[in-house]
């Protein structure tokens, strides 16, 4: 059974107005894929994987670190990882966010 969240009205933890101009598409350059703060998955591939909705949200960290939080299948995935160590030149986590994020959805998601 799937449980669904409301991150907003009486008993959320938001005002839903906030949260849908915060989570709404920006559109100030052809083909963006950001919302206010948060990056959205791109079309041509994005850091979250192939699973994760439209609707979804997440922001990536320098170091490595992302979330992506999508609140039509209400669903979450926190990385926490140190991609500078040993060297800042280490690009590899392009390849690795979504293949994470992908295994990890396959696993909840059969």
């Amino acid at each position: 059974m799937k449980r669904t969240h409301d991150y907003s009205g009486e008993k959320g933890l938001f005002d839903g107005n906030i949260l849908h101009e915060f989570w709404r598409p920006q559109a100030a350059v052809a083909g963006n894929a950001r919302a206010l703060g948060f990056d959205m998955p791109a079309p041509g591939g994005s850091s979250a994987g192939r699973y994760f909705s439209r609707r979804s949200v997440g922001h990536l960290g320098f170091t490595g670190t992302s979330f992506w939080l999508d609140p039509e299948q209400d669903f979450l995935v926190i990385l926490l990882t140190n991609r500078v160590h040993p060297t800042r030149r280490n690009e590899r986590i392009r390849i690795f966010r979504p293949q994470i994020h992908d295994l990890i959805a396959a696993l909840c998601f059969p």
